[in-house]
């Protein structure tokens, strides 16, 4: 794990990047945060998962992102999922930085939702919010044991894009929190999907060609899939998720008071 400081004081944002090797963008995001001019606060920029990433695998035990909150005596992972935490302690929020195996938009994952949540996705330019619900997420994520932390899903680890999207997507984030001179802009209009079902490889049924968030109607029930992983690429045999599009009202319903 490489970890760096960038700027001082408050407000303390976590950048992290690599929590699985495979996702090879993220060391040149890494690199690429040195070029942040910051006007206040600092930034912890975490490249975590340096041995995976060294191996050309996705990890090297068991998946980092399934670890936390870590355990002192434990494997590869579990060890250093004690250690992300430790270098995030004090963040006010997250960014937990990530690319997929399938073509998707951009979009937000969050697996618990605050007023602090909603303030910082409004400063975020992605148009689309998934929100796990207690059911479907396992509370071993990293962005379960952060104050503030949401996850963001920048398309496919061999777009050749993705490190600048990523770069952008984040210096406007900064800059929305105030943290980099420089116009802010409202993101507060949001898409919200709702996982309620994991779909596993192996199930009878079939559901022809798939694509992220794109509609998909079957038995009277309208989903949309997320996160669609070919059976070669799902080493937890997850194919995809299932979301319902969900009005800003209803999400307002799981607004927790808590930080």
């Amino acid at each position: 794990m490489r970890v760096k400081l960038i700027g001082r004081g408050k407000p303390k944002i976590g950048i992290v990047t690599c929590l699985h090797g495979n996702e090879h963008y993220g060391k040149k995001l890494f690199g690429y945060l040195d070029r942040l001019k910051l006007a206040k606060g600092s930034i912890v920029a975490v490249f975590a998962n340096e041995e995976a990433y060294s191996a050309g695998k996705r990890f090297v035990d068991q998946d980092l992102n399934r670890s936390f909150p870590g355990v002192e005596s434990g494997n590869s992972e579990q060890r250093l999922a004690l250690s992300v935490l430790k270098a995030l302690e004090g963040c006010d929020f997250v960014l937990d930085m990530h690319s997929s195996s399938t073509e998707t938009p951009e979009f937000i994952i969050l697996t618990k939702v605050t007023r602090f949540h909603i303030s910082l996705i409004e400063r975020i330019p992605v148009e689309r919010v998934v929100i796990m619900e207690e059911g479907v997420a396992n509370g071993r994520a990293l962005i379960d044991h952060c104050r503030c932390g949401v996850s963001i899903e920048m398309g496919r680890h061999d777009n050749p894009e993705v490190p600048s999207r990523a770069y952008g997507l984040v210096k406007e984030a900064m800059q929305g929190l105030g943290i980099i001179s420089g116009r802010y802009r409202d993101y507060s209009k949001k898409k919200f999907f709702l996982v309620y079902e994991i779909v596993m490889h192996g199930r009878p049924e079939s559901y022809g060609r798939i694509r992220n968030f794109a509609a998909v109607k079957k038995n009277r029930d309208k989903f949309f899939p997320v996160l669609i992983t070919p059976k070669k690429a799902a080493l937890d045999n997850v194919h995809f998720l299932k979301a319902r599009e969900v009005p800003l009202e209803q999400i307002k319903n799981y607004v927790r008071d808590d930080s």
